[in-house]
Parts: structure tokens; sequence; C-alpha cells
């Protein structure tokens, strides 16, 4: 989990949701609650039991892009599209002033500008 307190640095057992079970693979970014509010983690691994004794929680979203960007340029061109529709106007623009229509025309540095925003803000490189 994304949480800056050192002792606290060291993987959480969570459940995973049945909604969940295709997209949350290793890898994948998660939201989960974490004394009482939402922090990003990620997927280490996915284990049949846990070793945790206690009550466990369950994991609240997990993001697809890790698996869709290893879909090739399907994925890619999907990941473009999802940064069209959710990425700020400001940053779209700074990519190229025309993305939309490079993006249309099927500007491969435009897809990829456009793909690599959109894991960018979900939390992968």
């Amino acid at each position: 989990m994304d949480i800056p307190l050192a002792h606290l640095d060291r993987p959480f057992d969570y459940l995973v949701p049945a909604e969940f079970d295709a997209t949350a693979v290793p890898g994948v970014r998660l939201r989960v609650r974490f004394a009482g509010r939402l922090v990003d983690g990620w997927l280490l691994r996915r284990v049949e039991r846990s070793e945790h004794p206690g009550r466990l929680g369950w994991i609240e979203q997990a993001s697809a892009a890790a698996r869709i960007r290893r879909s090739g340029a399907a994925g890619k061109d999907l990941l473009a599209l999802r940064a069209l529709a959710t990425q700020p106007l400001a940053k779209l623009a700074a990519l190229d002033p025309d993305i939309a229509g490079a993006w249309r025309r099927g500007d491969a540095d435009a897809v990829d500008r456009l793909a690599r925003l959109e894991l960018r803000g979900v939390g992968l490189r």
C-alpha cells in the first residue's frame, strides 16, 4: 500500500470480491480501506488462504489497466481512448493541441502518448 510509514511497509491481506476475480492479478493497482480511509496498493500475489488470524477487509477497486497494457495494440488503443475520456483537458492539450484528431487518424505516436498518460494516471508505468 502507498502509506508513508516505514513500519507499515509490508504486504497486507485482503479479500477479493467476485466482481474483481478476473481483474485482480499480480501487478494491478488496487484501492483498499486502511485505518478507515481508501488508499492505493498493488496486488503482489493471490493465495487460496490467508495466514492472517484476524478479519480481512475487501478490495474496493481493481484497475484493469495492467492487464490491458499486456494485450498488445488493441490494449494500447483502449488505454488511449480511456485517456481521452477521463484525463483533464489541460493534460490532453499538453500532449498535442489536436490529440483527439491524431488518435482518430490512428497516429501511433499519439496513441502511445495517450496510453502512457493513462497508465501514469492509474499509477502504472
